[in-house]
């Protein structure tokens, strides 16, 4: 290859790199990489508030250790990693009841931009059987999760693709 050829071919290369760049630190991109989740207790009325606590991937605690009444809802919006990376677990307790397990993850790294995350606004539902996720688009659609409490060991009962 030339050397006029290649300098041509690295200026094209860094101007798409820059171009990439500016659109993720201008803000181009993280409009479309916002995530929420939200946790509401559906168990019902007159029964043992369910406790919830959430932390990140990094222990970073978003939910301190509260206490959800019938009715009640608890939840926060974050921006996610283009790259793959996030990810929010929580702990429930419900009387003898436990679970634990990851309310919002990132889909895998290396298929970011072709399998997006389960849900990108995350609705749990908590219920005496269990835990039903939903992707929030103003309407329950379908459910995008499911766990039920646990017994010996955890186990997830369903993920649509």
């Amino acid at each position: 290859m030339s050397k006029t050829m290649s300098s041509v071919v690295f200026l094209l290369l860094f101007l798409v790199v820059m171009d990439s760049a500016s659109l993720v630190f201008s803000g181009g991109i993280p409009r479309t990489l916002q995530g929420s989740v939200l946790i509401y207790n559906q168990i019902g009325i007159g029964v043992t508030p369910v406790e919830v606590r959430c932390k990140s991937e990094t222990n970073e605690v978003v939910i301190s250790e509260t206490a959800l009444l019938s009715g009640q809802r608890v939840g926060w919006g974050f921006q996610y990693s283009i790259w793959g990376h996030t990810r929010y677990i929580c702990n429930f307790k419900w009387g003898s009841r436990t679970q634990e397990f990851n309310v919002w993850v990132d889909a895998n790294p290396a298929e970011h931009w072709r399998v997006p995350p389960p849900c990108t606004h995350c609705v749990w539902h908590v219920v005496p059987e269990g835990f039903k996720a939903y992707e929030s688009t103003g309407v329950l659609g379908t459910v995008v999760a499911e766990y039920a409490w646990r017994t010996a060991t955890r186990e997830k009962i369903h993920r649509s693709p």
